[in-house]
């Protein structure tokens, strides 16, 4: 049997019949008791005290003494030690037919079993050695852990002795997190010199042992040998007991929640190390930040996480990569975090926790949406710290959207430009790119439409639809943004820049955006993609077809007029109404042009202010100076006068009739004849009037006879002859004669 001073040598366990000669192993085990749920708090499954093997067979026991019994009575040619006979009590349950000759063994026994009798009394025992906390549920084994909870949570910081590092601000209440900080922060030592903890699976290593076990953990451990820690509330679950107590701050009431305030401006949090990271981003002088700079290209960072995101992205191989994957679909992504932020797509709207605006209706699966929409939407641009471009005039309240406009003034050949695999299209931006693949290359089929809850209008991306719902708000709850320079106001910033470009902007400060095949140039590269087209085999255009007629075209937006313009019934149509006339339009471009009649000529744009314009464009055949005198008030007539009178013929495109010799300068002359001269009157659209029984297949020959018919002359404006006393109601007729004459 065991020696007196053998036995003396065990660390037993006070809860269980675990023991042990190792002081680092009995604590460990008195850690596993303390993790447990309160019904599993005595349920050892240790093979412990550690058993006895018999060397002939597979026979194992507790005790020398039975392994001893054993070899007498089934070895009996061997040799039995003389001191080892001895009878041995029996000790029995008295719940069931369980026996045992060790004391031991049968408290194992009620521990791992359904008997109550024997729990209840240990947990009672338990309960009388934890320390509990006065002010909160904290409880604990060891009397120095409770001093520090209470210091930390529950003590005024004024009455806390602090022990404060000589090198920094940094200060703490635990002797052992300041020699950690001096260790890693303030320790000039060779790294080469240092103990580096290395893990077995990967490249990764640090300085403490205790990183290296969580590392392991969460990366080189299969999950179904972790013990989760799940949250009673939600379906978190985490593999570390701190992140839970972190996650758990959701989930308890703002008033019992100790909060973080910052001292330089409004900002608190729940998360001290929130506090710190604020501290540094907002209020910290760079200087003096320790900045990590990564090793492949410019980048540098205040916090080493996000350097190792920026490795992993950018510099790493897709193929040595761990990618997280979609359930519900074939999205991916190389961090976790990314993953869960998709996976509210796929989550029901009801199960998903919403963060309301508290100045609108807006709403969002996400906090950091909501947070910048409260930047954008409600916060005084005095108040916001704009990121402001080096390079031009452009600013952002976003770091992320300046980095995006930084790859506009990026040399070509530094930018990592994705190229699109069904197609030759490239861009600088990733976003851009799967917006072209849902554009062009998805089957409409497959894609997630966001439809108008007031009209039959849908699109594919959800912001599109944001913009599309201003046109259904109530102009009173829009935010308007105005022009410095004009009167002019729009629900839409995009086409603020567009007008601030296009009208107050000196051409030589413009980008321009020129094409390959012709002399024309815009300033929007959009106009520029719909110009291309006309120089485009019309084999290798997408078209789009009218679902009513043969109609089609190569442009989206000339579809939709032709739909409103054809198909649509008029009362369904937003009419756009003249304030000085009857006039009326269901396009806002015709109106405007429409205008252009009743504003003071001296306001007006001149033709010849645009023709300086077009002088400075070199035009084939095109002479600088104008030898008439002819001016307007649209850009239209201007491009007809230029194309009658100052454009060589051979370098004009002509419109030609595939059923005769007759050709134009304009398509639309070229429609006309068309529907005029070379198709069935059964088949043409009539323009009748409403006053006799006059019809046209012209939609302006309607408004000229009616005006020279059914209207009353002192409702006309009068267009005078310059050289005589004549006198005409349409413009036309006028511009016809003078040629005449």
């Amino acid at each position: 049997m065991e020696s007196r001073d053998d036995l003396r040598n065990f660390h037993k366990c006070k809860l269980c019949i675990y023991r042990t000669r190792s002081t680092h192993k009995i604590l460990n085990h008195v850690r596993l008791h303390r993790t447990r749920k309160k019904e599993d708090l005595f349920v050892c499954n240790l093979d412990s005290p550690q058993g006895y093997q018999c060397d002939s067979c597979d026979f194992v026991t507790h005790f020398k003494v039975l392994l001893s019994n054993h070899i007498r009575n089934v070895h009996k040619e061997l040799e039995i030690n003389e001191d080892l006979r001895h009878v041995l009590k029996s000790y029995e349950c008295g719940e069931c037919d369980f026996q045992t000759c060790s004391v031991m063994v049968l408290l194992k026994h009620f521990c791992n079993s359904t008997h109550d009798c024997l729990k209840k009394d240990l947990r009672i025992r338990y309960s009388e050695q934890c320390f509990n906390c006065e002010y909160c549920q904290f409880e604990t084994q060891w009397k120095i852990e409770l001093k520090k909870h209470i210091m930390q949570k529950h003590s005024n910081p004024e009455d806390i002795k602090w022990l404060t590092c000589d090198h920094c601000p940094y200060k703490t209440i635990v002797k052992q997190r300041l020699k950690t900080h001096l260790q890693a922060k303030h320790t000039e030592t060779n790294p080469e010199d240092l103990k580096w903890f290395k893990c077995e699976h990967c490249f990764y290593k640090t300085k403490w042992r205790t990183k290296l076990k969580n590392h392991v953990i969460s990366k080189h451990t299969n999950p179904e040998n972790v013990k989760w820690f799940q949250c009673e509330h939600c379906s978190y679950k985490s593999k570390f007991k701190p992140h839970l107590r972190n996650h758990m701050l959701k989930h308890t009431n703002p008033e019992h929640v100790k909060w973080f305030q910052c001292e330089h401006c409004f900002y608190k949090t729940k998360w001290k190390k929130e506090l710190r990271n604020h501290v540094v981003s907002k209020h910290t002088n760079p200087e003096d930040v320790k900045w990590f700079q990564c090793e492949h290209c410019f980048y540098k960072t205040k916090w080493r996480n996000k350097l190792r995101n920026h490795v992993i992205s950018k510099h790493t191989n897709p193929e040595d990569v761990k990618w997280f994957q979609c359930e519900h679909c074939s999205y991916k992504s190389k961090f976790k975090p990314h993953l869960g932020s998709h996976m509210l797509k796929h989550t029901n709207p009801e199960d998903v926790k919403w963060f309301q605006c508290e100045h609108c209706f807006f709403k969002t699966k996400w906090r950091s949406e909501l947070k910048k929409h409260v930047v954008s939407k409600h916060t005084n641009p005095e108040d916001v710290k704009w990121f402001q471009c080096e390079h031009c005039s452009y600013k952002s309240e976003f770091k992320t959207r300046l980095g995006n406009h930084m790859l506009k003034h990026t040399n070509p050949e530094d930018v990592k430009w994705f190229q699109c695999e069904h197609c030759s299209h490239k861009t600088k931006w990733r976003n851009e790119l799967k917006k072209h693949v849902v554009s062009k290359h998805t089957n409409p089929e497959d894609v997630k439409w966001f439809q108008c809850e007031h009209c039959s209008y849908k699109s594919k991306f959800k912001t599109r639809l944001g913009n599309h719902m201003l046109k259904h708000t109530n102009p009173e709850d829009v935010k308007w943004f105005q022009c410095e320079h004009c009167s002019f106001k729009t629900k839409w910033r995009n086409e603020l820049k567009k007008h601030i470009v296009s009208k107050h902007t000196n051409p030589e400060d413009v980008k321009w955006f020129q094409c390959e095949h012709c002399s024309y140039k815009s300033k929007f590269k959009a106009l520029l993609g719909s110009h291309v087209l006309k120089h485009t085999s019309p084999e290798d255009v997408k078209w789009f077809q009218c679902e009513h007629c043969s109609y089609k075209t190569k442009w989206k937006g000339e579809l939709k007029k032709h739909i409103v313009s054809k198909h649509t019934n008029p009362e369904d149509v937003k009419w756009f109404q003249c304030e000085h006339c009857s006039y009326k339009s269901q396009f806002k471009t015709h109106l405007g042009n429409h205008m252009l009649k009743h504003t003071n000529p001296e306001d007006t744009c001149s033709v010849m202010v645009l023709l300086k314009h077009f002088s400075n464009m070199e035009h084939q055949g095109l002479k600088l100076k104008c030898d008439y005198s002819h001016k307007g008030k649209m850009k239209c007539q201007l491009k007809n006068h230029i194309l009658l009178n100052h454009i060589n013929p051979e370098g004009v495109k002509w419109f030609e009739c595939e059923h005769c010799s007759y050709k134009s300068l304009h398509k639309s002359s070229s429609k006309n004849h068309i529907v005029s001269k070379h198709t069935h009157p059964k088949d043409v659209k009539w323009f009748k009037c409403g006053h006799c029984s006059h019809k046209t297949t012209q939609k302006g020959h309607l408004r000229n006879h009616i005006m020279a018919k059914h209207t009353s002359s002192k409702n006309v404006k009068w267009f005078q002859c310059e050289y005589c006393s004549h006198q005409t109601r349409c413009k036309s007729f006028l511009t016809r004669r003078c040629k005449v004459v």
